[in-house]
């Protein structure tokens, strides 16, 4: 459900070089000049942050960046059931909730 590949808006899809596009797979989010590995994480049906149910994913991913520097973080992916090719991230607190205030918005890219 989560696996594809995203932009920051439909028009990032087209771009050749992909630097506002990322892709999940598996293990992975990959960025255009970094990667997160996905360490632990569990997908699950639940209470959306932004309001009503839906497919909701929680992990903890170990980044790779351009320094070679490890570093954790949790993240939640959300995608409400009434729109699946929009996806909401958040960073998750140390209360173990999603910071609301830094949610990003993707759209999947339905075509490359």
């Amino acid at each position: 459900m989560f696996h594809g590949n995203w932009g920051s808006a439909a028009e990032d899809c087209a771009d050749e070089y992909g630097v506002n596009t990322f892709f999940i797979d598996a293990e992975s989010v990959n960025y255009y000049e970094s990667n997160d590995y996905l360490l632990i994480g569990v997908e699950f049906m639940g209470a959306m942050t932004g309001g009503g149910s839906g497919s909701l994913f929680n992990g903890r991913f170990t980044s790779r960046m351009e320094t070679f520097l490890l570093g954790e973080s949790d993240i939640r992916f959300e995608i409400d059931d009434d729109n699946k090719n929009i996806l909401y991230r958040y960073p998750i607190g140390e209360d173990g909730e999603p910071i609301v205030s830094r949610q990003v918005r993707s759209v999947r890219c339905t075509s490359n």
